[in-house]
C-alpha cells in the first residue's frame, strides 16, 4: 500500500498483545490499514470513556463537582448520539417483539460510570 518508512514501528501494549493474539488481525490492522467493524463491547468503551473524558473537562473548566445525575445524563446523551449504535439499536426496532441487546450494554454504562463516580467522590 505505501512503503515502510524507516523506524515507523510504534509498539503499545494493545498492539504487542494483538500480535502476539493473532499476528493475521495485526497484519490487516497496522500492516494493511484495514478498517474494522467496532464490537457492542468497543462501542461501549469508546462511549464510556468519552462520558468521563467530558465530566473530567467540565470539572476542570468549570471548577465545581459533577452530580452523580450528571454523568449519568452525559453518558445517556453521547450514547445516545453514537452514530454506529444508533445503527445497530435501529436492526432491532423494526420489531417490537425483539429486545435489543444493546438495552443491557447501555445499562451496564450506566453502572459503570455511577462506579467510577463514587470511587472518585470517595477521595473528595
Amino acid at each position: 500500500k505505501k512503503p515502510l518508512e524507516e523506524n515507523s514501528l510504534t509498539l503499545s501494549y494493545s498492539r504487542v498483545t494483538m500480535f502476539q493474539t493473532c499476528p493475521k488481525q495485526y497484519f490487516y490492522k497496522y500492516i494493511l490499514e484495514k478498517p474494522t467493524t467496532p464490537t457492542k463491547y468497543m462501542l461501549l468503551g469508546t462511549v464510556l470513556h468519552q462520558t468521563i473524558e467530558e465530566t473530567l473537562k467540565k470539572e476542570i473548566n468549570e471548577k465545581y463537582f459533577v452530580t452523580k445525575e450528571e454523568i449519568q445524563k452525559t453518558f445517556d446523551e453521547i450514547w445516545k448520539n453514537n452514530e454506529e449504535i444508533n445503527q445497530a439499536e435501529n436492526e432491532y426496532f423494526e420489531d417490537d417483539s425483539v429486545v435489543s441487546p444493546y438495552q443491557e450494554l447501555y445499562e451496564s454504562g450506566i453502572r459503570a460510570v455511577v462506579s467510577f463516580w463514587e470511587r472518585a467522590n470517595q477521595k473528595r
